[in-house]
Order: structure tokens, then sequence, then C-alpha cells
């Protein structure tokens, strides 16, 4: 296993550069908020959010922005509670997918919903194989891993198959008025080996408690660490095989996401929001090594305040 290089940079803003040619202004993806109900119809709703529309529109002398303006909801889905929504770009166009359930006893609605951003429609999908309450979700490509947050060896919530996936590359909609995704299935993954397994009667009795606590997913593999356990797994997805990559856990709680040729996620030391280069380097003599660079993420106040 080799070891981690963990470097801490700062970004710099190089001040008067310019660029030959013409400035392309590139446009702003949409942004999404998917907000759960305590009620079962619907369960959550969707709405479209300008970031932006708020931005110098305080009042005289008060440098606080406006408030974000939410319009109604796009739409309302009625799906499964305790769902993490990820979104997913399928040879339909951008969607955001809701996959896991809090009931693996009642089918009461569906466990992997969809909606289509640009139809505006609503996507029933396949179920798990096991019920995954609040599972680690993430993409690569047109495929969606789906992991168990908190393994469990006995009952139906959070059982085996732990680690599923599901690929929307041949996906189909079908249905009018009542969509459904056809030619699409979850499909079990080989289970983590550092989730709880080989027990004794003792243990089945107690069975040790662990919890994903970070998790990324990389261009070919997903990284994550545990509770209870030190150090950085690797899930490749091409061979489908899980290997330890570091002694250490990654440096950032919960999942990173990316942004740009970065990833952004909660520091484990500064509680504070934090730019991560992620790197999984393969060689043949040797184990692949793991290369993580931190880049402070400073506010526009915290910015002029150096500036000055």
């Amino acid at each position: 296993m080799a070891p981690r290089r963990h470097k801490k940079r700062k970004l710099e803003k190089t001040a008067g550069e310019r660029t030959s040619g013409p400035t392309r202004v590139k446009e702003a993806p949409s942004v999404y908020l998917v907000v759960g109900h305590e009620v079962r119809c619907p369960a959550y709703s969707v709405f479209k959010v300008d970031p932006y529309a708020g931005v110098g529109g305080g009042a005289a002398g008060n440098e606080d922005p406006a408030p974000v303006l939410i319009r109604r909801p796009l739409a309302s889905l009625s799906a499964k509670f305790c769902m993490p929504f990820v979104p997913v770009r399928s040879r339909h166009g951008p969607w955001i997918v809701g996959v896991g359930g809090d009931r693996a006893d009642q089918d009461y609605a569906p466990e992997t919903i969809v909606f289509d951003a640009e139809m505006r429609a609503v996507i029933r999908g396949p179920n798990l194989l096991s019920t995954k309450l609040n599972p680690v979700l993430l993409t690569i490509g047109h495929k969606i891993y789906a992991l168990a947050r908190r393994p469990a060896v006995k009952g139906q919530l959070d059982f085996v198959p732990w680690f599923e996936v599901l690929d929307l590359s041949q996906a189909q909609v079908v249905g009018d008025g009542h969509h459904r995704l056809e030619s699409c299935e979850w499909k079990p993954l080989p289970r983590p080996p550092f989730f709880p397994w080989d027990l004794t009667p003792m243990d089945y009795l107690s069975p040790p408690k662990v919890a994903v606590e970070s998790y990324v997913a990389l261009s070919s593999c997903i990284l994550l660490s545990v509770s209870q356990q030190a150090g950085t797994h690797m899930f490749d997805v091409d061979k489908e095989q899980w290997a330890k990559l570091d002694d250490e856990n990654l440096p950032f709680i919960r999942g990173a996401v990316p942004h740009g040729h970065l990833f952004l996620g909660l520091s484990r030391s500064k509680k504070a929001i934090t730019a991560y280069s992620i790197t999984v380097k393969e060689c043949l003599s040797t184990a692949p090594s793991l290369s993580i660079v931190e880049f402070p993420v400073v506010s526009e106040m915290e910015e002029e305040a150096m500036d000055v």
C-alpha cells in the first residue's frame, strides 16, 4: 500500500491575466431543490432555484443579500421516505433520481423515483433488491450505486445485498400519464469486506455497528471510509473489486461533490467547506496510491479583507 501524499495549498487568483480570443461565457447550470415532507402523498417536492436572484438585492446600507425566491414546485414525487437524491445525465436528458426507503415490509410507494428536468415528468423506477434507509448514493456515468449506510446482519431493512447498481444506459421510459422505467434493474455487487459478515453466534447477538462516514465517486472508482476502522477503501467499478487504498481516513465528512476538476466537502478537522483535488494513481509494479490536496475555500468577504 503506497503512502498517501496529503498536501494543503491555497488557490491563488491572478490579477490582470488576459487570454487571447473572445471570452466565452459559460451558462450556469440549473439548480434544483428536493424537499421532503412528513406526509406520504407527496413525499417530496421539486423546486427550481435561482441562487443568484438575491445578489445585490439588499436594502441600502444592508450588506445581507435579499432572500432567494423559491417559486411553486415543479413536481410532486410520491415515493418512500428517507431517500437521498442525485443528478444523472441520462441519454434522455438531465434526471434527478431518488433511491431508498424507510419500510422493507410494505410496498406502499416506489424505492426508485426519477424526475425528468426537461420534460418535467415523474417516472417510477425499479425497487431495490434490499430496501436501504438513506443509502449512500453515487453516480458514475449512466450508473447509480446504492450502498447501505449502516449495514444490518438481520432483519429486512439495510440487509444484504448491501451494495447494488442500476445501469440506466439502456433504460426506456414507457407509459402514458404514469411513466415507468423498463430495460433496467438493480443488480447486486460484491459486498464490502469491511462490513460485518463472518460473525460468531455471540457476535450475531450483538453485531458490530459500522457506518459509512465519508465517500466520493471518481471517474473509475468509489472511495469511502467507515466508522470503527481507520483507512480509505476503494471499489474499482470496472473490475468490480474492493481494495484497501490507504491507512488514513478521507479528510472530509459525508460526501464530497464534484465542482469542476475539484471536489467540495466538509472538512473533518476544520468543520468548514473545503475543496479537494483527489487522484488515484495506478501503477503496474506497485499498489495504487492516493493523493489528496486541500484548497481552503475563501468567501468574498474574507477575500476583500485580505486585499485591504
